[in-house]
């Protein structure tokens, strides 16, 4: 895929991130994505995924994403973001590198404060 269709799919995963993560994960993730979260915990599989995200809505469930600035390059995309656990709590930075091919999220690794 190109610069722009992996631009659309970010804008897609911010989207879907904000309204329905399970939808965001069997439509924008393969089947055996990898996901490395602070280079600390990994999860292969779109369940293994499911399973984490079930834990941090646990937490943090009106949490919501911005992307702020995205860099691509062939099938890498850094997305730049803001993460707000709840609408009145304090914006927290992240970024996430992602890994596309074929039009589906390989990889993901994202740096982001605890629980965002």
């Amino acid at each position: 895929m190109d610069a722009k269709h992996n631009l659309a799919l970010v804008r897609e995963w911010e989207r879907l991130y904000n309204t329905d993560r399970n939808l965001l994960f069997d439509t924008l993730y393969a089947a055996e994505c990898r996901v490395v979260y602070n280079g600390v915990s990994e999860f292969d599989g779109r369940e293994a995924l499911r399973e984490y995200q079930a834990q941090v809505d646990e937490h943090a469930p009106r949490r919501k994403l911005a992307v702020e600035r995205v860099h691509a390059a062939g099938d890498i995309v850094v997305v730049e973001t803001v993460v707000r656990l709840d609408p009145a709590a304090a914006a927290l930075g992240a970024c996430v590198v992602l890994t596309i091919r074929d039009g589906k999220i390989v990889e993901d690794r994202t740096y982001a404060p605890a629980g965002a």
